[in-house]
């Protein structure tokens, strides 16, 4: 299972984000495979000086479309003192992920985040085995 969803995050980060190299440290999960399991990405970017404000104000606009996904129960993103932008989202399911992967939305900005990096994407993922507050 564990290996099966490192190939999984590895294939959607390639998918998204093809020019892009990554840092991804999954986490174990249980030894059955669930499509149908809560799902949490989370991560860091860290923009080049003079594209801190463009990504800044490109993320922020992905807000709104994204919690308006079905299936969509978290969308946060943060931003540390060092400049670096923080991103925590939770799915329903893989099946809503897949779904919010595609979205055009998305694809646009995956199309031109690798420029404004100074540094590869640390992406994580995980199973949430904490309720979700409803």
């Amino acid at each position: 299972m564990y290996t099966r969803m490192i190939i999984m995050l590895l294939l959607i980060t390639a998918t998204c984000f093809p020019t892009q190299a990554f840092a991804v440290k999954p986490v174990a999960m249980n030894a059955t495979h669930d499509t149908t399991a809560t799902v949490s990405l989370y991560g860091f970017l860290r923009p080049k000086k003079e594209h801190a404000a463009t990504l800044r104000r490109e993320l922020l606009a992905l807000v709104a479309p994204t919690r308006a996904e079905a299936g969509n129960l978290v969308y946060n993103i943060h931003e540390e003192k060092d400049g670096a932008i923080f991103i925590y989202e939770v799915w329903r399911s893989q099946a809503d992920l897949d779904k919010h992967m595609q979205q055009p939305h998305l694809k646009r900005l995956m199309a031109q985040v690798s420029a404004w990096l100074a540094s590869d994407i640390e992406a994580y993922s995980g199973k949430l085995i904490t309720p979700v507050k409803k």
